[in-house]
């Protein structure tokens, strides 16, 4: 597999996170939160792939089987508790606590699980460096996550109040889509 198709595969495994990410940034502006969006996501994207990789096959069917509906889960979880937070009112600081540590571990599980079936398709073509295609897919999660937080802020100033609903509504949107996909 040649480094421009690993570079087409990078980008179509970041739109979900771009998606995630931007909800990400209608609830959180600080810089430091949208690099720890970047990191987690693109952690998990490269995890996800090398786990995949090594597991193979054996994995693939367990996985594939379940895998939108994990997807679904917990998009439609988290997508639920944004909505809910939004439609509440709260004081300034504790909207400021609003996404927790699970929270962003479980965007980041969720966002990376096609990454898995894709290093699963990678050991079974058997012409990939795992750790060049991995890294690559990183990266590019990396850059695109971090870049969907800072549109989500942008597009923060114009929904105001509303953010964090539309936030949540995108999010359980985005987990029927890859439910029903």
């Amino acid at each position: 597999m040649n480094t421009i198709t690993i570079m087409f595969i990078a980008l179509g495994l970041s739109m979900d996170a771009f998606a995630v990410a931007v909800t990400e940034g209608l609830r959180k502006n600080r810089a430091s939160y949208a690099l720890a969006v970047a990191v987690c996501f693109g952690v998990f994207q490269t995890g996800m792939a090398i786990i995949g990789y090594f597991a193979g096959s054996l994995f693939a069917d367990y996985v594939v089987g379940f895998s939108n509906w994990i997807a679904f889960g917990l998009l439609f979880f988290i997508g639920g508790r944004m909505f809910w937070s939004g439609i509440q009112n709260k004081s300034e600081e504790e909207e400021k606590t609003a996404t927790g540590f699970w929270s962003l571990i479980m965007l980041g599980v969720a966002t990376s699980i096609d990454s898995l079936a894709v290093g699963v398709n990678f050991a079974l073509s058997g012409s990939v460096n795992i750790w060049f295609a991995s890294g690559v897919i990183g990266i590019t999660t990396f850059l695109i996550s971090l870049t969907g937080v800072y549109f989500g802020k942008l597009l923060g100033k114009f929904l105001a109040k509303y953010a964090e609903i539309a936030g949540g509504i995108i999010l359980i949107v985005i987990g029927v889509s890859v439910l029903l996909g």
